[in-house]
């Protein structure tokens, strides 16, 4: 992402600034820079992230409309690898709102109408790239050093194939609901298509395997996550229930050469720190263990769990799905105490000791298809807990303060196997009141 920084300048001491503002109609002079981190001017992919080559800056006031001077946004001076910057008069006492725009240029984004109402060139099959921010400034807040970030306006998609593909193939993906302008005013896109967007390439060249094919941009709120279509050479392949939406890259991964044609899996893995390292990873295959990183899962075949192999398998989420019997020592060490996680998962796991699983602070869901015992405080410090399934046919013992405290079970829902009907009473099980209680 980008940086902003919006700085009063040369007015260090509160005379000189009076006399700036006495001076100047009650205006003052501020130096607006945009700085670009090192390392996210270039990007190793299949379609490279290109530079852009403008920032535009719109400056709205106390009834957000333009000031005077920037009924159409305004250039800053600069490059993406030296930074933009601008010197515009504002006067403290009012409150400015203040919009930026980056893009490669009016090839690619029209802004002639302002920042409100930014759109694609119409020539263009998909957005290219682009990034947007909005900060305040004046009245109450008239702080000599003011920031703001400008992120990614768009979601980038990634094709990439496990297999090689072949020379000539002709590929295209579908996403049903985009959008062909943005608001940087309101912070959302704008001009939704009638049937969506879809990139597509014929393949001038065939690609190697564990490569990526081609990458492309789309203008998405976010607001639902979409059903995306791969067509490859008129069959089809399809991957639900994909989070699209601004500063988010997508690397959609499988068979390439095959989908639509056999059954084939494809995996969506989303991350969220677009400029960092992108989430996709082969699975780590050690000693007997299995590190899935797409699906956050560890499968122990003879290893022990360690606190490694954890934040390796969170992989930037709170999701965690353990395969394989855990001694309760090894939850102690190596996932005791974690915060990052909110869904957990041990499909082998029979028994959890006192204290084994306490400090999940952040624990929201978790799920225990086997589990026969949960000892004392076995969940201590787990208050966000809403959802525990409990599903095993066997008879369970539960201690009454397995969870943070006894009334923490007032919060949950608890699903439990469909066997255990006759032990349960309204939302009493165990002698412990429940928020509710389902049977699998």
């Amino acid at each position: 992402m980008l940086a902003a920084a919006a700085l009063l300048a040369s007015c260090s001491q509160d005379d000189a600034l009076q006399n700036t503002l006495n001076g100047n109609e009650g205006l003052a002079p501020i130096t607006i820079s945009v700085a670009t981190p090192d390392g996210m001017a270039t990007r190793a992919n299949a379609g490279g992230d290109e530079e852009v080559t403008r920032c535009l800056i719109q400056i709205l006031d106390e009834n957000s409309q333009p000031m005077e001077g920037y009924e159409t946004p305004a250039t800053m001076a600069g490059t993406e690898a030296s930074g933009f910057t601008k010197t515009v008069m504002l006067n403290p006492a009012k409150t400015h709102r203040i919009l930026f725009w980056a893009d490669r240029g009016a090839d690619y984004y029209t802004t002639a109408y302002g920042l409100d109402q930014v759109t694609m060139a119409n020539d263009l099959q998909t957005p290219d790239i682009a990034y947007a921010a909005v900060t305040t400034w004046g009245g109450t807040e008239t702080s000599t050093v003011i920031t703001a970030e400008l992120k990614h306006v768009v979601s980038k998609i990634t094709l990439r194939t496990t297999t090689a593909v072949s020379q000539g193939k002709t590929l295209s993906i579908h996403v049903p609901t985009t959008y062909t302008g943005y608001n940087v005013n309101y912070e959302r896109p704008i001009n939704r298509t009638s049937n969506g967007s879809t990139y597509s390439m014929t393949l001038p060249a065939a690609v190697a395997a564990n490569s990526d094919v081609f990458s492309f941009y789309v203008l998405a709120d976010g607001e639902e996550n979409q059903t995306l279509t791969l067509n490859n050479d008129g069959a089809e392949k399809k991957q639900e229930n994909v989070p699209v939406k601004p500063d988010t890259h997508i690397i959609l991964q499988g068979d390439v050469q095959q989908a639509g044609y056999a059954q084939v899996a494809f995996t969506a893995n989303v991350n969220g720190a677009w400029g960092g390292t992108e989430i996709f990873r082969e699975p780590e295959v050690g000693d007997g263990y299995t590190i899935d990183f797409a699906t956050h899962t560890i499968t122990l075949s003879g290893a022990e769990l360690t606190e490694e192999m954890v934040n390796k398998a969170l992989n930037g989420t709170g999701i965690l799905v353990i395969n394989g019997e855990i001694e309760s020592s090894e939850m102690y060490n190596a996932i005791n105490g974690n915060n990052q996680i909110t869904e957990l998962t041990l499909n082998d796991v029979t028994r959890i000791e006192d204290e084994a699983l306490g400090g999940l602070f952040n624990l929201t869901s978790l799920t225990l298809p086997k589990v026969t015992y949960l000892g004392t405080y076995a969940f201590g410090g787990s208050g966000l807990l809403r959802s525990v399934s409990l599903t095993a046919a066997e008879p369970i013992t539960v201690a009454s303060n397995a969870f943070q405290a006894p009334t923490a079970h007032n919060f949950i829902t608890l699903t439990l196997n469909a066997n255990k009907r006759n032990e349960v009473n309204g939302n009493v099980w165990q002698g412990i009141n429940w928020f509710n209680i389902i049977f699998a």
